[in-house]
């Protein structure tokens, strides 16, 4: 189906892509520990943002802010992800 306006599939692929991520994230923090859950969730992100630095046909469907500042922000939301995760004591 196709979308009336754009002319684009219906189906926005990098949200279903990204949400079905989101949810093996949680899935691997219920079922092993919160630590590799949020591990999951930074490869995630860093991954969409390696995306988000391929030429135009990959990253058109992310073009809402300047290439620079989504990369930047995917990438400290990564490292803070990581880095909370790895700090707060427990198991």
């Amino acid at each position: 189906m196709k979308h009336p306006r754009s002319g684009r599939s219906a189906v926005d692929v990098p949200l279903v892509v990204v949400s079905l991520g989101v949810v093996a994230a949680a899935v691997v923090a219920l079922l092993t520990s919160f630590r590799l859950g949020a591990a999951v969730l930074a490869a995630l992100l860093v991954v969409v943002a390696i995306v988000r630095a391929l030429p135009t046909p990959w990253a058109a469907a992310f073009v809402n802010r300047s290439m620079a500042v989504d990369i930047v922000t995917l990438l400290v939301l990564a490292g803070g992800i990581g880095f909370l995760a790895y700090s707060v004591p427990g198991n």
